[in-house]
């Protein structure tokens, strides 16, 4: 019995304790889980938010945990086709420093009212007429469209900058309740209207930063908060409230203790929404700075906003002491409602940063690169000109510029000069001109083809060195000034050149004048140029050059021909014509 009962017991207690290992199985996984949630609450991002307005990259940041700055603004120099357009040097420049300082970046999102007043002139409702509270809903309803371009455009300019998983932070549509008065022209946006361009909103930007925050205007001037904050709610993605126009107390309960007939609370919109406050201070009518308040200094008043659902704040104009203000109160402020955690920007933010702007410079560098270009290659042909210019001019000049015929035939510019000129005799003689004309055409008519370059080389080196320069337009101007005379004398026009042709001579060394055609009389030159017979084309009589004296007393020499066997004309002679 005794064995029994210790086998009995034994079993017991085996069962008992598989029992309770499987139940501490089943519970220590969700037990680990409670004790770790426990172990690092509260997260250690979880803090009051200090914020100022962005001035410019040249004030002191230090100690802040965001940036804010309002978008929607329509300057003299927008760049975009349709205004308004992100500032790379405003926004841009406020996006970057968040960027290197590891902070948040909040916008105060007054698209809606900047675009009435540039596109229809309206004003706020505390500056006048005509106004956002009488014509603004009539401009929504007519501009829904451009509303949402433009915060498409300015989503995905902050999404190029900061990455597409950037928490920024949207403080959409300051005053946004104004659109919903009675007193708007036509009766103001219905809540329901309201709510939808509100979502319609929101889904343009989280088309480019699935990861931004959504924070909805509390408009404290609406004593009734929960027909007004409800709807949006409910039905919209919401992160967290905020007040704008600044004016908030930090000593009262009320956001607005200063302003008449504003009885809203700070707790009453904590317990509606459920969500973190972001309060406004620093500024008033018509953004007029009010400079540092000191109100949201004192600890003592932090603590009271903070238990009322207050998370942070944003001092719009702080003075210069203002970080250390900061450090010396976050060790003794509690926990606020931890739902604002620190960003967690993308580690190739920095990199596609360099990259944009690295290929900014590049493209900067190719333009100046191609106007260096086209500079470098107009210079090059105006050089490429000239050489070829000079080339040309230096070929005229060589030996075998003579075989050319570009060079030796007369251009009709001669032949029109010589036909003029007996033109004019004619007319005096009472005679019809052109012959001398006629008969140029016929001698050039009678040039051989141009000889290959190694026949002329050989040709030119029988032959002897080649005539000076001038040469050729001494025996023109000689040319013309006989065809002068023999005018003035009555002959025909073209009879000087006939007569060059028909007649011969020769001076000798002693200078007397011999007639005829004769081979035994030739010239020294005649003679090395027979030399060079084989170098004429065949088919016509040759003739050498001979020098001639003037028959007319005026100092001018002729150049005749000799001829030899027919009309033929040797290179020299030809040259020489």
């Amino acid at each position: 019995g005794v064995w029994i009962r210790v086998y009995v017991l034994r079993a017991g207690s085996e069962v008992g304790a598989a029992f309770f290992r499987r139940v501490a199985l089943c519970t220590s996984k969700p037990f680990r889980k409670l004790q770790q949630h426990r172990m690092n609450w509260p997260p250690a991002d979880c803090r009051f938010r200090f914020g100022r307005a962005f001035r410019g990259a040249d004030f002191d940041y230090s100690g802040v945990d965001y940036l804010t700055v309002w978008i929607g603004q329509s300057g003299e120099q927008q760049t975009c086709s349709k205004p308004p357009c992100f500032n790379e040097y405003w926004h841009g420049a406020m996006l970057k420093l968040a960027l290197q300082m590891r902070i948040s970046a909040a916008y105060y999102a007054y698209i809606v009212a900047f675009l009435a007043k540039t596109l229809a002139g309206l004003h706020d409702c505390d500056m006048g007429e005509p106004s956002l509270c009488r014509h603004g809903a009539n401009f929504i309803r007519t501009h829904i469209p451009t509303i949402l371009a433009t915060y498409d455009r300015f989503a995905n300019e902050t999404a190029l900058r900061m990455g597409r998983t950037a928490p920024v932070l949207w403080l959409i549509e300051p005053d946004w309740h104004q659109y919903h008065e009675p007193s708007q022209e036509g009766g103001g946006l219905l809540v329901d209207e309201m709510v939808d361009l509100f979502k319609a909103i929101t889904f343009q930007i989280f088309r480019h930063l699935p990861a931004a925050k959504i924070s909805l205007d509390i408009s404290p001037w609406v004593n009734q908060q929960e027909e007004w904050l409800r709807p949006f709610i409910r039905q919209c993605t919401v992160h967290f409230v905020h007040t704008s126009g600044g004016r908030t107390s930090a000593d009262s309960e009320r956001i607005r203790a200063s302003d008449d007939g504003n009885y809203v609370t700070w707790k009453q919109v904590h317990q509606l929404s459920g969500l973190g406050i972001i309060a406004d201070t620093g500024y008033g009518v018509g953004g007029l700075s009010h400079g540092h308040d000191h109100q949201w200094d004192d600890t003592f008043n932090l603590r009271k906003r903070i238990a009322d659902g207050v998370v942070a704040v944003t001092q719009s104009n702080p003075e210069a002491g203002w970080p250390r203000t900061i450090e010396k109160a976050r060790g003794l402020l509690p926990l606020p409602q931890c739902d604002w955690r620190d960003p967690v920007y993308s580690a190739t933010v920095h990199g596609q940063l360099a990259v944009a702007e690295q290929q900014q410079w590049q493209a900067g560098l190719a333009r100046l690169s191609s106007y260096y270009a086209l500079l470098g290659a107009l210079v090059i042909g105006l050089i490429v000109g000239m050489a070829c210019a000079l080339w040309r001019r230096l070929r005229a000049r060589s030996p075998w510029a003579r075989l050319s015929p570009r060079v030796v035939a007369p251009t009709e510019a001669i032949i029109a000069q010589v036909s003029r000129s007996s033109s004019r005799a004619a007319t005096r003689a009472g005679a019809v001109g052109g012959g001398g004309g006629e008969s140029l055409r016929a001698d050039i008519a009678m040039q051989p083809v141009p000889l290959p370059k190694g026949a002329a080389e050989r040709c030119a080196a029988a032959e002897g060195p080649p005539r000076a320069r001038g040469q050729d337009a001494a025996l023109r101007a000689d040319v013309g000034a006989r065809s002068g005379k023999s005018q003035r004398r009555g002959e025909a026009p073209g009879r000087p050149l006939r007569r060059m042709e028909e007649e011969a001579a020769f001076v000798d060394s002693s200078g007397a004048r011999h007639g005829g055609n004769k081979a035994s009389r030739r010239s020294p030159e005649s003679t090395s140029s027979s030399r060079c017979d084989k170098c004429h084309v065949s088919g016509g009589p040759r003739r050498k050059p001979t020098p001639l004296v003037d028959d007319d007393d005026d100092g001018a020499s002729a150049f005749k021909p000799t001829m030899k066997g027919g009309r033929g004309r040797s290179k020299a002679s030809r040259a020489q014509i």
